[in-house]
């Protein structure tokens, strides 16, 4: 008695898996790390204090540029300076800081932290959420691998 084994699909199996190096570099990495950190987005905006509303309008997923931070799929949340953005005193309500007047420390304000709390809530969220969005990322890249080679 003999048998006959064929197996087909060796070389798109291959090529799937040549392909996931690049699939995995900075631009899919930060895309899929700003896509998980909504949570933690939502939550700090709702935390932040509301004297103006500039602050808490001001929270995002900011993508940082390879070159300059040498990190792959780096991305920052909270307050974003520049542009339209106005969060530049975020690190003078979330840590508190001096009152000055004429030279002259006359107080200090209290600390109110928004982002520490925030993270500390929803990083388990985070990491489950990069978790499952790498995994969608990679197996929609599985698939149309596949589809082009089949």
């Amino acid at each position: 008695m003999s048998v006959k084994i064929s197996v087909t699909g060796i070389a798109e199996i291959d090529q799937v898996l040549r392909g996931l190096p690049q699939q995995l570099q900075h631009k899919i990495l930060s895309e899929a790390h700003a896509e998980a950190a909504q949570p933690l987005v939502k939550m700090a905006y709702y935390k932040a204090p509301l004297r103006t509303g500039r602050l808490a309008e001001s929270i995002g997923v900011k993508k940082t540029n390879l070159g300059k931070v040498g990190a792959i799929g780096l991305v920052q949340v909270g307050p974003i300076r520049g542009g339209s953005k106005k969060g530049y005193h975020a690190h003078l309500i979330e840590y508190g800081h001096r009152l000055v007047r004429g030279g002259k420390q006359i107080g200090f304000v209290r600390a109110k932290p928004f982002m520490e709390p925030s993270f500390n809530a929803t990083k388990d969220i985070v990491e489950s959420n990069i978790a499952s969005t790498l995994g969608k990322r990679l197996l929609a890249f599985m698939k149309r691998t596949v589809k082009k080679y089949a």
